[in-house]
C-alpha cells in the first residue's frame, strides 16, 4: 500500500468516525434543533462532512479511470500490428 493510498484511507476513516458521532450527538441532544430557527446551524458540520466525501469519491473515480485507460494503452501498445 503506497503512502498516499494510506493517507487517503486514513482520512476516510476519521471522516466517517467523525460524521458518525457528530450524528450520533445530534441524535442525543435534547435540543430541538427543527423547530429552532437557529437549529439549522446545528446542521451546518453536516455539509463539511459531505464535501470531504465528496472530494474523496471523486478522486477515487479519477483514479479508477486512469489505471483503466492505463491498462488499454498498455495492450494497445502491446498488440500493435
Amino acid at each position: 500500500m503506497t503512502p498516499h493510498a494510506r493517507m487517503t484511507l486514513l482520512v476516510w476513516a476519521l471522516n466517517t468516525l467523525g460524521f458518525i458521532g457528530y450524528l450520533a450527538w445530534l441524535a442525543t441532544c435534547r435540543e430541538r434543533i427543527m423547530e429552532t430557527r437557529e437549529g439549522v446551524l446545528y446542521l451546518l458540520p453536516c455539509v463539511v462532512f459531505l464535501f470531504v466525501f465528496a472530494c474523496l469519491w471523486s478522486a477515487r473515480a479519477r483514479e479508477r479511470e486512469a489505471a483503466i485507460e492505463a491498462k488499454e494503452n498498455a495492450w494497445n501498445e502491446a498488440h500493435k500490428p
